[in-house]
């Protein structure tokens, strides 16, 4: 299970597996975690990617199978755990003429389509950055102990769909994207749980009555 960082962690993971892919491709190419954005000059020197989380949501299996964590006293016998899927929206920018988007749209679908699931190996190092001596934001993120493995997986977009959600990007024109979801992130609090005592006795008993048992 996560802390709440956890969202944050899931971001940062994501941006340093699409700058890998297309830092093979567009040499320079930088990634950001912002709204999408072209910049003035559309140039190979200026291409990036903007990693925009876009919706939150709770996943529907471990909603169902997550158990009550107080008693009817309002004790806390169990943490309470909140299972989320993250929608994120991959925005490709750099000059069209070279076919820049698209090349890096190509690296970046090859890589996690290669690689779907995100490696505890691949979320430390992409968590530990830190300056002078001084930790990172992130570094306090326990997801790379969570026990459920991160998946990044490509969803279907309709026309209809596509446009719905650059229409909520207001004033953004629009550019190459692909929608990915990172499923599954659960997050748990930190929280003191009351242990459950132990049983006593059984409450079975064994009696024997007219040469037989019962």
């Amino acid at each position: 299970m996560s802390n709440q960082l956890a969202l944050a962690a899931v971001t940062r993971v994501l941006q340093g597996v699409v700058q890998h892919a297309v830092g093979d491709v567009v040499p320079g190419a930088g990634v950001v975690t912002r709204r999408p954005e072209r910049a003035a000059d559309p140039g190979q020197e200026n291409a990036s990617v903007n990693v925009l989380l876009m919706q939150v949501a709770p996943n529907t299996a471990w909603r169902n199978e997550d158990l009550p964590a107080r008693t009817a006293a309002g004790v806390l016998r169990a943490r309470p755990r909140l299972a989320l899927d993250l929608f994120y929206l991959l925005t490709f920018h750099g000059d069209d003429a070279t076919l820049v988007p698209q090349r890096m749209l190509g690296a970046v679908l090859t890589a996690l389509n290669t690689t779907p699931q995100v490696s505890p190996a691949t979320i430390r190092a992409a968590l530990a950055g830190g300056v002078d001596g001084v930790a990172g934001p992130l570094t306090g993120s326990d997801l790379a102990d969570q026990v459920e493995s991160i998946t990044l997986t490509l969803q279907r977009l309709s026309l209809e769909e596509l446009s719905k959600i650059w229409s909520v990007l207001l004033q953004v024109p629009y550019s190459l994207s692909a929608l990915y979801v990172a499923s599954v992130v659960v997050l748990e609090p930190d929280l003191d749980v009351v242990e459950a005592l132990a049983v006593g006795t059984d409450g079975v008993r064994v009696t024997v009555r007219n040469g037989g048992t019962a």
